[in-house]
């Protein structure tokens, strides 16, 4: 790096008295920012390539391949490729990241040190830019590191706010979001300073240090994985799936992509469809892995005939629609099931224009949850008068199923918008209504105090006249109005209550899938507590399903504080959860002794004796996490406490 980037940085910083007292070692020559207008005094240097995890230096080297820059203009991209031309440096790839707002990363193609140097310095100058860095990595990997205009900094309890406005200050950091403990965030975000020559990991490894702050961590793009997004070509119209609409604030789709990241399903779980036959010999789910191992049970079967559960009566596409939904591979043709690889349980009970006995149909809801072991039953029906035997079979499944653990019943609320239908009403079974692409309840959903949870489906109930996308019967029988001109084995007009309904039992199999030690109880409470808030509970229910929520792995969490302490002092834990879904609470412990405190930090005042500071975080879905654990000696030489 040329000797001119290397001069400490300038910022109109006063920094005066030495920094003392802190819990944990501080590098001696730091010092305490209390005034502005003065040239800043650090050992870090301004083009330090590290940042501090844990108290601990992590190392890191160029990586060459990009620089990232905030804006605030619409777009530089004319501007930023002339800027690099003057340098010398060949023209870059630009990338907006739609999830950081301003920020691009200008990929560099065969460039060195200096060339990313040069690139780097050229965007920083242009008027418009407000930060610029170099991408990094962690030395001798992959691993990359790309810092952002973005530091996040957790200051200690008894920090005032004119301290931490102070701190800001003399930085020149830009606050663009608060701490709010409620949605799990604890930390203050801000921006780096502007002027030109900033180094934001010096900055960072300096906020680190102080003995007011925590931790300071310079937000950064990293080696996380993709979600995985399906191949299948008509997967972009499956806007239940992955929806750019908004509506109140959250994107109108289940969210599945980041949730197959987690889980496709397993083989050791079973979904049973309980409807009018499945057409095995569909190519985009009849050779798939749900249906390896698939039963059927059909007692509406017809001697001399030659359709049955596998083999659906005329034109009775309503079953192979809901199958799509479920089980179509992600098999670079056609649509993209949520759950292919669960594996398939079949029951019949519509034939054309004929419907089974109730004797029948809880025949076939018995067959699912006994003989069949499902652990999900889907029901994308409902109406009539209640029965006795309907509704037993019903509770036998949510008490007896999966080895007394509970089968999950998911019903469709009913397209009449009117009051729940039975047996959706029914106590323990997830009622199911329908919100359209746009958001708003579909106007023939079901609605009341029984509603449970809605997902995505058409504006239209009625068949053929939808808006879902999903797999029709082979040849020509169903509704022959697929994408792309009429694709003959997929239709594009299914909907209803009924769609909803295979989405949310389709999801409550992923969950299974990734926890299958839940009761049914615990499946039913989990999703509602993953559904987004959508509106009034008599439209709406929970809100919104939304399977990565449900599927999420629990958080893990790690605790920070002093190792050694005083006697008689008062120190203070912190707990950093990881992962889950925010917000959490938190169980601490002393000594293995149960301890008073549901908040992130934990204070305490040792009696002279040496012991142990425990913490679990719980997150909103009720993820726990591992018990972390921090030894503690008391030693009259340990630094003092300040928090």
């Amino acid at each position: 790096m040329p000797a001119s980037m290397r001069s400490k940085l300038t910022l109109g910083i006063i920094v005066l008295t030495s920094w003392v007292g802190a819990c944990e070692d501080r590098e001696s020559s730091l010092q305490t920012i209390t005034q502005p207008s003065l040239s800043l005094q650090t050992s870090v240097s301004w083009d330090s390539t590290f940042y501090y995890y844990e108290g601990q230096k992590i190392r890191l080297e160029p990586a060459l391949d990009a620089v990232i820059f905030d804006i605030d203009a619409p777009d530089l991209g004319a501007s930023v490729q002339v800027a690099l031309q003057a340098n010398g440096v060949a023209p870059a790839q630009l990338e907006a990241i739609p999830w950081l707002p301003g920020h691009w990363i200008a990929r560099l193609s065969g460039a060195d040190a200096s060339a990313q140097e040069r690139a780097a310095s050229a965007i920083r100058a242009l008027p418009q830019v407000r930060f610029a860095q170099p991408s990094y990595r962690l030395p001798g990997t992959t691993t990359s590191f790309i810092p952002t205009n973005r530091v996040s900094v957790q200051f200690k309890r008894s920090t005032t706010q004119p301290q931490i406005d102070s701190i800001a200050a003399s930085l020149g950091l830009q606050l663009i979001r608060p701490p709010h403990p409620d949605s799990g965030f604890f930390e203050h975000a801000y921006q780096y300073p502007r002027e030109p020559g900033v180094r934001p990991l010096a900055i960072a490894a300096l906020l680190d240090r102080h003995p007011l702050v925590l931790w300071a961590n310079p937000t950064r793009i990293s080696n996380v994985q993709r979600a995985f997004v399906p191949s299948d070509p008509y997967y972009y119209l499956q806007f239940h799936l992955k929806n750019t609409i908004f509506y109140n604030g959250s994107r109108v789709d289940i969210n599945a992509e980041p949730a197959w990241d987690v889980t496709k399903g397993s083989s050791a779980i079973k979904l049973a469809v309980i409807d009018d036959g499945i057409d095995i010999e569909h190519q985009d789910y009849g050779i798939g892995p749900g249906f390896v191992g698939a039963l059927g049970y059909d007692p509406m079967a017809v001697p001399g005939q030659p359709d049955h559960a596998f083999n659906p009566y005329g034109a009775d596409s309503h079953g192979t629609h809901i199958a799509g939904l479920i089980w179509a591979e992600h098999n670079t043709q056609g649509v993209s099931g949520i759950a292919p690889f669960v594996i398939a349980r079949v029951g019949r009970i519509f034939r054309g224009d004929a419907v089974a006995t109730d004797a029948q149909i809880a025949e076939v809801i018995n067959w699912a949850w006994q003989f069949a072991a499902s652990d999900v039953i889907s029901n994308s029906w409902g109406g009539g008068a209640p029965s006795q035997a309907i509704t037993n079979a019903i509770n036998n499944a949510r008490t007896l199923g999966r080895g007394g653990k509970g089968t999950v019943v998911v019903f469709a609320a009913g397209n009449n918008n009117a009051s729940v239908n039975y047996p959706a009403n029914l106590s323990g079974v997830i009622a199911v209504g329908a919100i359209t692409k746009n958001g708003p309840r579909a106007a023939y959903s079901n609605f009341g105090s029984e509603l449970d949870l809605v997902a995505p489906s058409s504006p239209s109930p009625i068949r053929c006249e939808g808006d879902v996308v999903t797999t029709d019967l082979w040849g020509t029988p169903g509704c022959n109005d697929g994408p792309s001109g009429g694709a003959l084995n997929y239709t594009s007009t299914f909907g209803g209550t009924s769609a909803a309904t295979a989405e949310v039992a389709a999801v409550a199999a992923l969950l299974l899938s990734a926890r299958p030690q839940l009761y049914e109880w615990q499946v039913r409470n989990r999703l509602c507590l993953a559904a987004i808030p959508w509106g009034s509970a008599s439209e709406y229910g929970c809100g919104k399903l939304d399977a990565y929520r449900a599927v999420a792995p629990s958080p893990t969490v790690t605790v920070s504080g002093p190792s050694s302490v005083r006697p008689g002092w008062t120190c203070l834990w912190t707990a950093s959860p990881i992962g889950g879904v925010a917000p959490y609470t938190y169980a601490w412990w002393v000594n293995n002794a149960p301890v008073s405190e549901s908040s992130n930090q934990l204070t305490f005042t040792n009696a002279g004796s040496n012991f142990t500071v425990k913490v679990q975080a719980v997150d909103w879905v009720g993820g726990a996490s591992n018990v972390a654990t921090k030894s503690v000696t008391v030693s009259p030489s340990a630094p003092a406490c300040q928090f």
